[in-house]
């Protein structure tokens, strides 16, 4: 049996991003995450970004399909990020793409 690459020689991936999105419960997702990580991490080169989503009403981005999933908050995270939306939180690896293996951590 062939033995299959773990990691392609050149790399054809430009982004990875694993998405979930999620029904939030009383407490919205941009309130909670971002202290948790930054508990966790603290020290570590985390930084936070307020995205211009952030600047339309909750009620007007929950109303809208294509804003609803939208994130309103960025964390840099060593080469990762983080995207935190009212009813989504994504995760996605910056450039270059460091394989499956440590992207699945």
């Amino acid at each position: 049996m062939a033995m299959r690459p773990s990691k392609l020689g050149v790399q054809p991936i430009v982004d990875a991003v694993f998405e979930a999105l999620v029904t939030p419960t009383q407490f919205p997702l941009p309130s909670v995450v971002p202290g948790l990580l930054l508990t966790h991490y603290r020290g570590s080169g985390v930084t936070m970004e307020r995205l211009p989503t952030a600047d339309i009403p909750p009620a007007f981005r929950e109303a809208r399909e294509e804003l609803k999933h939208q994130p309103v908050m960025r964390i840099n995270w060593g080469n990762y990020i983080v995207n935190i939306g009212e009813y989504s939180i994504g995760v996605g690896c910056k450039m270059p793409y460091p394989g499956w293996s440590e992207f699945k951590k």
